[in-house]
């Protein structure tokens, strides 16, 4: 079992137009060195790493949100000391998977990235499955869910990461 991570900066195509070539390189250079410092921090693997979003395993789910928590965290700081950071979304979810290579593949990766593109800018968008065994996190109001191209329903929860526990 492993807690998988998918992250996307959110309207970056419109973003890349305002700030033009050569800022959005410099702001995704450093939206890529923070994270994977977070992400370093956290136990966590960078599995996979496409435009402005990544794909990282965790061995489990206190890890993952506590990498979350610390992204948003990290960018709320960098928004407010220097004017603006791009909005990030956060999905998370604990599935097991099957090891292939340096890639993880199953329907709970699935379900994690679907859950991921669900999240707004700056939330942390979880199962609730995954939150089970773990009392010591603050969320909001569980939703229920139709993840493309899956037929059950998920429950999720935004996790309110400006409050500690």
């Amino acid at each position: 079992m492993r807690t998988f991570m998918f992250t996307d900066i959110v309207g970056s195509t419109a973003l890349v137009e305002a700030i033009g070539d050569e800022a959005w390189h410099d702001l995704l250079h450093w939206h890529d060195e923070a994270l994977r410092r977070c992400f370093a921090e956290n136990t966590g693997e960078e599995v996979d790493h496409a435009g402005d979003g990544f794909f990282v395993a965790f061995p489990d789910a206190r890890a993952a949100l506590g990498c979350a928590a610390a992204i948003q965290r990290r960018l709320a700081e960098h928004r407010r000391d220097h004017g603006f950071a791009p909005r990030v979304r956060i999905g998370l979810h604990a599935a097991e998977a099957t090891r292939v290579g340096e890639d993880y593949v199953g329907a709970g990766v699935h379900a994690a990235a679907r859950i991921g593109a669900l999240a707004d800018g700056g939330e942390v968008l979880v199962s609730v499955e995954t939150l089970a065994g773990i009392d010591d996190v603050t969320f909001g109001d569980p939703r229920e869910t139709t993840l493309k191209g899956f037929a059950k329903p998920v429950q999720v929860v935004a996790v309110d990461w400006r409050r500690p526990g």
